[in-house]
């Protein structure tokens, strides 16, 4: 997710990794639950990482209660389109307009 989303951020790299996934995946009515997963699979990710203990607890999603699986599975596919768009686009995108909403 941050090698995909992260590149140039000085600012918290969960929220902007999360923001622009959601923005450069994710359509107006789904973006605000794509961000909240998003910031949640890092969150896991990290923790993964970093040696924290990982937990399959119930997290509220967008008034949803979602397992830690079922969050990654939904990042999976999330990642998934970012990648096929990546790939169509032939390119990154300027990551400044997509924070932008351009």
């Amino acid at each position: 997710m941050e090698a995909l989303f992260g590149e140039g951020s000085q600012v918290e790299i969960s929220h902007k990794v999360a923001a622009r996934g959601a923005l450069f995946t994710c359509g107006p009515k789904d973006r605000l639950r794509c961000f909240k997963i998003l910031k949640e699979a890092y969150s896991v990710g990290s923790k993964a990482v970093h040696g924290g203990e990982l937990k399959d607890v119930k997290k509220m999603v967008v008034n949803e209660e979602l397992s830690a699986e079922q969050v990654l599975r939904e990042t999976d596919e999330y990642l998934r389109q970012a990648l096929n768009k990546v790939v169509d686009r032939g390119e990154f995108p300027d990551w400044t307009e997509v924070d932008l909403g351009l």
